[in-house]
């Protein structure tokens, strides 16, 4: 059967990591003033739009989901013809209308399709399932992970849906914001006052709201206490083996940040794979250049 895993911009993953697995990506427009770019998270254009488009975040720019005739023309056009299953995983349905749009135009591209099989005398064999993922960012990266990961095991398609599903509940991810005013926090006067003393927040996110789980002096001691609560949370056990790590800029700059060395080594140590992605524009845009996203599932009773 040939099967692929669906999703938007909006999921930060590595290019590369994308292209292995055949990840097929529902692209979203880029407006910068009179211009349009579309963003299918090509590193080239999106480390392009961070140099060019979010140097001034305040700028006239703006993102535009995926219509459900855009949508429903890509999976006629591309993706029908291609494949005979689509595994849709969706972003947050209550953050971006993607999960809307999605569902309403893969079942209307599925039923035309196969309509018109059965009169030209073919069987439809197309199948397809939509999940909302309840995440964004790094965490629905993970989540789109997982997947790729058990259906290259050869896990049953049923199987997997099953996992992705129960995983949606069990991701942390965590924050570090470059700008906290843009950010739906409790207590955000708070957090406005310690940015402008030099503490920066970590964010945990729950369901659709980011609370304060810790402050630190300047982005980089936030970025590195980060990073070194996910090493020791990969020592003590994670339960999917990979580390989505999402940075607001270009990946590389990455592996220069203080505290990665220590998590590279805790993750070769328990044999768990880092991914650090270029995060996506459109998250870029509401949280700030430069900020930082981490997502793993801690060692939790499963199953």
């Amino acid at each position: 059967m040939r099967l692929a895993v669906l999703t938007d911009a909006s999921c930060d993953l590595p290019e590369s990591f994308l292209r292995h697995h055949g990840v097929e990506i529902l692209p979203s427009t880029i407006r910068i003033e009179n211009r349009l770019v579309l963003d299918e998270r090509d590193p080239y254009v999106s480390l392009h739009l961070y140099r060019e488009g979010l140097k001034t975040i305040g700028s006239d720019i703006e993102v535009l989901q995926p219509t459900f005739d855009q949508i429903r023309k890509r999976i006629t056009d591309r993706l029908i013809p291609r494949y005979d299953y689509l595994l849709c995983i969706a972003p947050d349905a209550t953050q971006s209308p993607v999960h809307r749009n999605l569902t309403r135009a893969a079942f209307s591209a599925l039923n035309e399709t196969s309509a018109l099989m059965r009169e030209g005398g073919t069987r439809a064999s197309l199948g397809l399932r939509v999940i909302d993922a309840r995440a964004t960012s790094a965490a629905l990266g993970l989540i789109v992970a997982e997947a790729c990961r058990l259906i290259a095991e050869g896990v049953p398609l049923s199987d997997v849906v099953t996992t992705i599903e129960d995983l949606r509940g069990e991701v942390a991810s965590f924050l570090v914001p470059s700008d906290t005013a843009r950010i739906d926090a409790p207590q955000r006067w708070r957090d406005r006052l310690a940015h402008a003393l030099g503490r920066r927040p970590i964010l945990h996110r729950q369901g659709s709201r980011y609370a304060v789980t810790g402050r630190a002096r300047g982005t980089h001691g936030a970025v590195e206490q980060l990073l070194l609560l996910t090493a020791a949370e990969i020592r003590c056990g994670v339960s999917v083996p990979h580390v989505v790590i999402s940075y607001g800029g270009d990946p590389a700059d990455i592996l220069s940040l203080p505290g990665f060395e220590q998590l590279s080594l805790a993750a070769q140590e328990h044999k768990v794979t880092l991914l650090p992605a270029m995060m996506s524009v459109s998250r870029a845009l509401a949280i700030g250049s430069g900020c930082m996203e981490v997502a793993y599932v801690p060692r939790l009773v499963r199953r």
